[in-house]
């Protein structure tokens, strides 16, 4: 963040794994604007479109597993996503996404 703010006109190249849209590096994942550009690992729109081609890849898919350290700050929003997404698949099951808990910590499975 110290880099955006220093400099309007020279290329920032970042290399995260939390979401740069949300910690306010870029505007969007598909229009980033500015001078910043690189790559995410995890973010609440990829999320959904991981969850969307697998859905593609395997079309008979009635059940899918994320499993993610909740101690990482950015996994919940990509958990989130792939909830969403599974949510609004036209096959997905009564009441949706279905919480597991674990070692005292909840996950959704």
């Amino acid at each position: 963040m110290a880099a955006k703010n220093a400099t309007t006109t020279i290329p920032i190249v970042m290399v995260m794994g939390g979401d740069p849209v949300a910690s306010g590096l870029v505007a969007s994942l598909a229009r980033p604007g500015g001078n910043v550009t690189g790559l995410t690992i995890l973010s609440q729109e990829l999320s959904a479109k991981r969850m969307e081609l697998l859905k593609e890849a395997v079309p008979g898919l009635t059940r899918v597993v994320v499993l993610s350290n909740p101690a990482f700050p950015d996994s919940g929003p990509s958990v989130k996503g792939a909830e969403q997404a599974a949510d609004a698949s036209p096959t997905a099951p009564a009441g949706g996404a279905a919480p597991i808990t674990l070692d005292g910590q909840e996950y959704v499975g």
